[in-house]
């Protein structure tokens, strides 16, 4: 930024290819995210659905896509990675087994909230109090668009105390008349 007379401001912009510019992939749901943003719906579905993730090594990522992926999903990922990051990106195609889909995780992930909640001494009296009610949905705000919680940084270090709280919960109810 320089000063011009009149009190005005001239502000260099950044090319679109700086490295401050750049978004942050630091996992592959972050790569998943990203396509979201860049509105390419079907890769983006295809991600989510129909690739195991067997390696994620920025610039490199090692996928095994299902069958129902297309030919191309490598080809148009990578693509749009370098044109997102200004970084050559490397997806390969791999035998290997990989990790669970992220739609997979996701049902993995509500199916243990449901689970928890069902365990809930509270929630099993309404069970018990009203035959046939059912657990719909279990919200939990801290959970990403995949239903999946919050990634932590691979540290080696563990988390201080103080970063998470114990909670205490009471099963007791008050019912304001």
């Amino acid at each position: 930024m320089r000063a011009m007379a009149g009190g005005g401001a001239i502000v260099a912009a950044e090319p679109a290819g700086s490295p401050a510019a750049a978004p942050q992939l630091a996992s592959f749901r972050d790569v998943v995210a990203l396509v979201a943003e860049r509105r390419e719906a079907m890769l983006h579905a295809h991600l989510v659905h129909s690739v195991h993730l067997v390696r994620f090594a920025p610039p490199v990522i090692e996928l095994r896509p299902q069958s129902d992926a297309p030919r191309d999903l490598a080809s148009k990922l990578a693509a749009l990675l370098t044109d997102a990051t200004g970084t050559r990106w490397t997806i390969a195609v791999s035998a290997g087994e990989g990790g669970a889909t992220l739609a997979e995780q996701g049902s993995a992930a509500d199916a243990a909230r449901r689970s928890a909640a069902a365990d809930h001494p509270l929630v099993r009296a309404i069970m018990e109090a009203f035959p046939g009610a059912r657990i719909d949905q279990v919200h939990d705000t801290t959970t990403d668009a995949y239903g999946l919680p919050p990634e932590l940084p691979v540290t080696g270090i563990a988390p201080a105390a103080t970063e998470f709280p114990d909670t205490d919960y009471s099963d007791e109810m008050e019912i304001e008349e």
